[in-house]
C-alpha cells in the first residue's frame, strides 16, 4: 500500500513487508532558511521540551500549583518538569510550585499523581 496525501507532500505510508527494493530518492533535500531562524527555533524547542505534550508553536504560560505537605517531599526531591520552581514553602509544609507549559496536558498528569 503506497499513498500520497497531496502532490506537494513528501509523506508516504508503506507497509514494510511489501517493500522489495529500496532506491535512492530523487527528491531534493530541504534546507533551513539562510538566516537559520527555523534551525534556532527547532534547537530551542528540543532543548526546552518537557513532555510529549510540549508544543513548539505555542507560547508558554505559567501555572501555579499548591502542593499539600503530604506530597511536598516528592516535589522537593526532583522536578517533574524542567521549568519547575518552588516559589514558597509555607509554615504548614505545603508548597507553591510554578511551571511554564504550552499545553494543559503537560501538567494534568502531575496533578493526577
Amino acid at each position: 500500500m503506497l499513498t500520497t496525501h497531496d502532490n506537494s507532500s513528501l509523506f508516504k505510508k508503506l507497509r514494510i513487508n511489501f517493500i522489495s527494493k529500496a532506491q535512492p530518492t530523487t527528491t531534493e533535500a530541504k534546507h533551513f532558511h539562510a538566516d537559520h531562524t527555523e534551525k534556532i527555533k527547532a534547537e530551542r524547542y528540543l532543548t526546552n521540551i518537557q513532555s510529549p505534550f510540549s508544543d513548539m508553536e505555542t507560547s508558554t504560560y505559567r501555572v501555579l500549583i499548591k502542593v499539600s505537605k503530604e506530597v511536598a517531599r516528592y516535589f522537593k526531591s526532583k522536578p517533574y518538569l524542567k521549568s519547575q520552581q518552588i516559589v514558597e514553602t509555607s509554615k504548614d509544609g505545603s508548597l507553591l510550585v510554578t511551571y511554564e507549559i504550552t499545553n494543559d496536558m503537560e501538567i494534568i498528569p502531575i496533578i493526577q499523581r
